[in-house]
Parts: C-alpha cells; sequence; structure tokens
C-alpha cells in the first residue's frame, strides 16, 4: 500500500482530498515551476514515501478500514472508498511510484456578468516521472472508447508542439473548458484546463514563458524540505475576493464587523503536511497571513472561541454518542498561535492516534 492508496482512503486528516496529487523532489533535472498568473499552487512529493512512519500510517488506516468505510457511509462519502483500481493506472497507465513530484495551479479568475456566463479558470497540472508518452495516450484514448463514447481524444499542434485536446459535447458547453495535454522533454507531462494554459505552461518550462518572480510568496510552496509531503498556497486572497463578489455582496455576508475586518484583512493561507523531525509523527499546519498584526490577534481569538464552542457541543453529545469522544480527543490536539501578521493552526497525529 503507498502514500497515494492512504490518501485515497481518507487521508491524513482530509487534506489529500485537497490533495489528490503525487509528488516529487528538487535536485533533479526537471524543476516545478509556476505560471505567471497563478493565484493557487499545491505540491507534493514521494520523496517521504519509504519512511518508516508513513508505513506505520498505512498500517493503522488498514485496520481501522472498517471504521472508517461506517464513518464515511454515514456522511455519503462511502463512493469514495469504493473507488476500485488506480486511476494513474486506469486511464493512464501510469505507475504513480515512478511520479516524483506533482504541481498544481489556478489563476485566471473572473466574475461572470451572469451565470450563464462563467469562464472556467486556467488550471493546470505538471507531472515529473517516468512516463511512456503512447502507452498514456493509448490507454486513455481505450479507456475514453469503452467508458465515455461521446468524448475523443484529438491530437494537433500549438505552436509546434504535438498536443492532444479532449472533445465532445458535454466539454464544449463549457466555456474556457477543453482540456488537453502535452509532454516536455522526456519527464514532464503537461496538463491544462484549456488551449491558452497549456501554451503558458508549455513556453514555460520551454524556458520562453514567464514565471513568478522568486520574490513572490507562492515561491514559497516550493521551498525544498526534507521533511515536506504536500504542500498548498492561495496568495492575494483580497484581490481575488474583490474580483468575485460585489460590495453588496460582501456586506451582506459579512454582517458581523469583526468576521468583516478580518476577511477583508486576508491576504495569504498556506497549509502543509510535513513529518514531524526526530518524532514518529506527522503534522499538519495552516498559515494565515493578514494585512497586521491586530487582524491576525482577532482571527486568533474567533478560532479559539470556535474550539471551545465546537468542545462544549461534542461533549453535550457524547452523553448520546459516546464514541464522538475520539473526536472530541482530535479537537483537542489542535493549537493555534500568532507571529506578527501571521495566525497559525497546527495539529499532530501519530499512527498510534489512528
Amino acid at each position: 500500500m503507498t502514500l497515494g492508496r492512504v490518501c485515497r482512503n481518507g487521508t491524513l486528516f482530509g487534506l489529500a482530498a485537497s490533495t489528490l496529487l503525487l509528488g516529487g523532489w528538487f535536485g533533479k533535472k526537471e524543476k516545478a515551476l509556476v505560471p505567471a498568473n497563478a493565484i493557487l499552487v499545491a505540491y507534493t512529493t514521494n520523496a517521504t514515501k519509504d519512511v518508516p512512519v508513513i508505513k506505520e500510517f498505512e498500517r493503522a488506516f488498514d485496520t481501522k478500514r472498517d471504521v472508517l468505510s461506517k464513518f464515511m457511509k454515514e456522511l455519503k462519502l462511502d463512493s469514495v472508498l469504493k473507488a476500485e483500481g488506480d486511476p494513474f493506472k486506469t486511464y493512464l497507465a501510469i505507475d504513480r511510484q515512478e511520479i516524483e513530484w506533482s504541481l498544481v495551479t489556478l489563476g485566471g479568475l473572473v466574475r461572470p456578468v451572469a451565470m450563464k456566463d462563467a469562464t472556467f479558470p486556467d488550471l493546470t497540472w505538471t507531472l515529473c516521472g517516468s512516463f511512456n508518452k503512447e502507452k498514456t495516450l493509448a490507454s486513455l484514448t481505450q479507456h475514453l472508447r469503452a467508458a465515455h463514447a461521446g468524448v475523443k481524444l484529438e491530437a494537433s499542434t500549438l505552436n509546434g508542439t504535438p498536443i492532444w485536446t479532449l472533445r465532445g459535447e458535454a466539454i464544449s458547453k463549457v466555456l474556457g473548458l477543453n482540456p488537453c495535454l502535452a509532454f516536455s522533454g522526456k519527464r514532464l507531462m503537461l496538463v491544462a484546463s484549456n488551449e491558452k494554459a497549456l501554451r503558458g505552461l508549455v513556453d514555460l518550462y520551454a524556458g520562453k514563458g514567464a514565471s513568478l518572480p522568486k520574490e513572490s510568496p507562492l515561491w514559497r510552496v516550493l521551498d525544498p524540505s526534507r521533511d515536506l509531503i504536500s504542500r498548498l498556497m492561495i496568495v492575494n486572497l483580497n484581490d481575488v475576493m474583490n474580483t468575485l463578489t460585489t460590495e453588496a455582496e460582501r456586506t451582506e455576508t459579512l454582517r458581523d464587523p469583526k468576521i468583516n475586518a478580518v476577511v477583508n484583512a486576508l491576504r495569504d493561507v498556506t497549509i502543509e503536511m510535513r513529518l514531524v523531525p526526530s518524532r514518529d509523527a506527522v503534522e499538519l499546519v495552516a498559515r494565515i497571513g493578514c494585512a497586521d498584526a491586530g487582524n491576525a490577534q482577532t482571527l486568533n481569538e474567533l478560532c479559539m472561541t470556535a474550539k471551545m464552542s465546537a468542545s462544549f457541543m461534542l461533549s453535550m453529545s457524547m452523553k448520546k454518542k459516546p464514541e464522538l469522544k475520539g473526536v472530541q480527543e482530535w479537537l483537542s490536539k489542535v493549537n493555534s498561535r500568532t507571529d506578527g501578521k501571521q495566525m497559525t493552526l497546527s495539529l499532530h497525529c501519530s499512527p498510534q492516534d489512528i
């Protein structure tokens, strides 16, 4: 069983649902690059796959599979556990163990004038590993013919680069969506939500396109760490909110002055999962950057209040449902603190906690 399978079977703290991604590491011939218009980046590495504590987590999840299945069924998410096989193997004939790192980016967000005018944003996915291009394309084509008769994989070129695009009536109805893929060198597979995004990605990895400057906050996502499992970051939150909502919508939604002030002060969010050095544990950390220290402190107070309220409600509910004790124990492990303009939430988990 692999780390990817753990992520599919419930994940450590649910992050990997957010992260159906794979991994990689630096020091190789290829390195991850971020498109210039990105506001969200998610990066995952497989460098920790052979670490003993990861194998212990895998065994812990194996022993709790029945409990997890019942829990997911109660949440009406049991279909997630019923997914058969490995989608990378099924759709792309790729052994996920061969994938060293994976990088997802999101950019190009616009507010539609009306819902019918909603445009799919620029979504890109870069995978680094050992690929057999012909085998991958043949596997995807075969699967589409067998399971999606209305969709086909069409070969063409984009500025001289061979690309393959999914075509289908349902896909063509979504503005800005025509999923396509290309290969760069011998070790990169590039996937994008539309040809514009793919063109930028191809140019980026060919050394012709503009990447984010190294002083950009998003570069922190790619900061190498031997303990890193995955990291996700969203930047320019205030700008994104102002782009996607009107002032009237924000006023209606954020009636509480304190919450309104904090939300308007948000600047970036970083969520990462990593090994805890010198400890047989994994840590989930969320860092929220604010415009000033005052708002960071207010956000921390709101989180502490929410934690106390949730703990109280769980204590009351435990009288009828003793099994909720485990949830309360997990909640008690959540810690928060402030450091200047940043508020941090953290949670430690060992295999024994599972």
